[in-house]
């Protein structure tokens, strides 16, 4: 990616989060993180791993959203520094998608 695009995004993105000192954003998509998906389902194979209480969902659901960023900040940093094109991007993007996927069944 060229300088000339990658330098107002960069920016973009910092003022962003500069612009949410709250935190909203961040409470919102932590919020959405917990009760996505079929919950029942997630808590019946997590206690058949030995972990029953509601923190042991919640820190499940927490590591799954640390996953995805940190496969989509490793995605978008590649693209930056010109690592990778947008159509390599773009595909990253959607093989990270079917990843939350298939973790969706796996547990």
């Amino acid at each position: 990616m060229s300088p000339q695009l990658s330098i107002p995004v960069v920016v973009a993105l910092i003022a962003f989060f500069i612009a949410d000192s709250d935190n909203r954003v961040a409470f919102q998509i932590f919020q959405r993180t917990l009760t996505v998906g079929n919950r029942v389902h997630i808590e019946e194979r997590l206690s058949k791993l030995g972990r029953k209480q509601e923190e042991d969902y919640e820190n499940f659901r927490i590591s799954q959203l640390a996953f995805i960023a940190i496969g989509i900040l490793f995605s978008t940093i590649t693209l930056l520094i010109g690592l990778v094109s947008w159509i390599t991007y773009g595909l990253s993007l959607v093989v990270i998608s079917f990843g939350v996927l298939l973790s969706r069944n796996a547990i």
